[in-house]
């Protein structure tokens, strides 16, 4: 599927342990959102950071919208 993607989150939405569903980047365009992945390490990304999501199996991540705006962002197929 080669679908770009343009998504928008309300402060506060949360993702529990999921996986991808393809290789892609994920890039925000505004707001911020923090990632956790399975071994307990948490990062924040905010507009222009772009992230290479590739956990297709496992535990996958968490997602969660943080701060005061919604987060925005744009998913694009890697492959």
């Amino acid at each position: 599927n080669a679908d770009v993607n343009f998504r928008r989150r309300a402060p506060g939405f949360f993702y529990d342990w999921h996986n991808v569903n393809r290789r892609q980047y994920v890039n925000t365009l505004s707001g911020q959102q923090e990632t956790t992945v399975g071994d307990g390490m948490t990062r924040r990304f905010g507009p222009g950071d772009v992230i290479l999501a590739v956990d297709l199996i496992g535990q996958g991540h968490t997602t969660k919208a943080v701060g005061d705006a919604p987060w925005v962002y744009v998913t694009i197929p890697a492959e």
